[in-house]
């Protein structure tokens, strides 16, 4: 079964940050990266998020605003520093990231103007990073208990990648996107040995009672499991840098589908959103959806 939409409002809430890329720095964090997607694909999103009182934060908030995002919930910590990560590509494009921390988003409590965006979502956007910290990882559990659908970026980056911290948010999502490597490292936590990707799959949806599970194969394109498995061979580009892809497949994802179109149509402008973005420089590029043919 697709899990259903209120309505197309979405909140995201997760980091916020600074990519330092070999090429520059440029504004990043997973949940920034999917709001800003989705801004440009016209769905109302709002972002829940913090930065610091020091210049970086100072900027990055006017980039948000420059880029049309709200801000209404983008929050000062004057005791934390704003994000910033270190992001290594090596020559076959593959990304290491040096996360700092404790940083402003580690410091994000919950308000009663957040649970007022969250009542009145039609889907929340949540990761498994942002949760690394007790305070933030409190907040998203309280939006997580809304009747909205719930959609879950999986991001596990070493040490904040164990079964303890993931577990309990991926067992509230309706809509999990994760990558292959995210998929076995979740099996193996239970020791389980499959070999047909679509039977990891349904394993997968079963056990966290998932309706839909995306997962992206880098050069192999991408598939989503709702029962049946949906394949697509993903765009061929030249690609920049892959970063921000992953973020770009699920904003594709989401906006497609909270138009009430397939799943399959869905998981198209999935893939197409995210060639786009690796062929270009940084994880946020502007662009109309005519560009994405």
């Amino acid at each position: 079964m697709i899990p259903k939409f209120n309505n197309k409002k979405v909140l995201c809430i997760g980091e916020v940050l600074w990519d330092n890329l070999p090429g520059g720095t440029m504004p990043g964090g997973a949940l920034l990266n999917i709001a800003h997607h989705l801004h440009n694909k016209k769905i109302p999103v709002t972002l829940v998020s913090k930065v610091g009182t020091d210049t970086k934060g100072i900027e990055l908030l006017g980039h948000m605003k420059e880029a049309g995002l709200k801000t209404d919930v983008i929050y000062f910590d004057d005791t934390l520093p704003t994000s910033e990560v270190d992001v290594n590509i090596d020559r076959f494009k593959n990304i290491k990231y040096s996360i700092c921390e404790p940083v402003a988003w580690d410091n994000l409590k919950i308000n009663m103007k957040i649970v007022d965006f969250a009542g009145t979502a039609g889907a929340i956007v949540y990761g498994s990073l942002a949760s690394r910290n007790n305070i933030t990882q409190d907040t998203i559990r309280v939006l997580l208990s809304f009747d909205n659908v719930k959609i879950m970026n999986v991001n596990l980056r070493p040490p904040y990648d164990t079964k303890e911290l993931v577990e309990p948010l991926l067992k509230k999502a309706d809509i999990a996107k994760l990558k292959e490597q995210e998929m076995d490292q979740i099996l193996g936590w239970h020791n389980k040995v499959i070999i047909s990707e679509k039977d990891k799959l349904k394993w997968l949806s079963e056990f966290y009672d998932c309706s839909i599970i995306c997962l992206t194969k880098g050069k192999n394109g991408a598939v989503v499991y709702n029962n049946i498995l949906y394949t697509h061979p993903g765009y061929q580009t030249e690609t920049r840098d892959n970063v921000g892809t992953g973020a770009a497949f699920l904003a594709g994802f989401i906006s497609s589908l909270i138009s009430k179109n397939t799943i399959q149509q869905s998981l198209d402008e999935a893939c197409a959103n995210a060639a786009l973005t690796a062929s270009s420089d940084g994880a946020m590029p502007e662009y109309e959806n005519k560009d994405l043919r």
